[in-house]
């Protein structure tokens, strides 16, 4: 008897073709069927890709919301440039002005809930840390939950105390943030 072989099928070059195919369609607004608006400049979108990266989206989407009858969301408080970041990022594009609008990233990745956004903003700022931006980064990076960056921050605070710690930079820290210096100093030393 001839032995039976089972052939698979193996649909990552098709899927990855179709990953192309929507990302192009997301330029050219092709088969879109809703609108981001920012800076009074919309972005069109599919929903089911927005759904499928943010429970934020999904809950619009499936939740009686005004976003959902209108067919779009206003988003006010952020830049059409980080929003457009964001759209990008969903769809798997290049996000080639990251420098530009990477803080405005990872307050999104927070609000929207996109984990891997998120991870990757923390790793992009993490990656440019320096003495004139490490304070400013450890107050974004508490407000918006980024605990992996939070913990560099600290971490380089510790590093160059010798530059960095002095009375004005301990100052303009919020009263939380100066005891979790404090402590992490105390742990670090």
């Amino acid at each position: 008897r001839p032995k039976t072989v089972l052939y698979t099928l193996n649909g990552d070059e098709f899927m990855r073709q179709q990953i192309t195919s929507v990302s192009r369609d997301l330029k050219d607004g092709c088969f879109s069927d809703f609108k981001i608006v920012a800076e009074d400049r919309e972005i069109p979108v599919h929903r089911i890709i927005l759904k499928s990266a943010s429970d934020k989206f999904e809950a619009m989407f499936e939740l009686d919301m005004k976003e959902k009858r209108e067919g779009k969301v206003y988003i006010n408080d952020r830049s059409y440039d980080s929003v457009k970041a964001l759209v990008d990022y969903i769809y798997g594009n290049e996000v080639s002005n990251a420098r530009d609008v990477c803080r405005e990233l990872l307050e999104m990745a927070d609000e929207y809930n996109i984990p891997k956004l998120k991870n990757d903003c923390e790793n992009y700022i993490k990656g440019r840390l320096n003495h004139s931006n490490v304070y400013e980064t450890l107050v974004h990076a508490y407000r918006f939950n980024a605990c992996d960056l939070m913990d560099a921050a600290l971490r380089y605070i510790c590093d160059h105390r010798k530059e960095l710690i002095c009375k004005e930079n301990i100052a303009s820290l919020e009263s939380d943030l100066k005891d979790i210096l404090i402590e992490y100093m105390a742990k670090y030393l």
